[in-house]
């Protein structure tokens, strides 16, 4: 069966961008028992935003990427990766001009 390189990735990449919104929207209300924009500027006012995002993001994506590994589907893995360097560049971007 021959795959798309380009949509493969892109696949992975958009399930890299959605995996830490939903863990973030269960972080929010299963740990903090709160909603999410709430808990979010509280966050921001407590600076650990930045904290708590970056343990989200790793956390879900690190589960995304073993999920495609495992499965052999090394171009969606390599998209989940390119999502968490987009991520990385944001929190390294908020860090410096909050």
């Amino acid at each position: 069966m021959k795959t798309n390189n380009k949509l493969d990735f892109f696949t992975g990449m958009l399930f890299g961008l959605m995996a830490p919104v939903i863990g973030m929207y269960f972080f929010t209300n299963l740990y903090l028992k709160s909603d999410l924009q709430p808990a979010l500027e509280r966050m921001i006012q407590n600076q650990t935003f930045t904290q708590a995002l970056t343990i989200v993001v790793v956390l879900s994506n690190l589960f995304v990427f073993w999920v495609f590994n495992k499965r052999n589907e090394w171009q969606k893995a390599k998209g989940v990766i390119g999502a968490t360097l987009f991520f990385a560049l944001f929190i390294v971007y908020w860090e410096i001009f909050k």
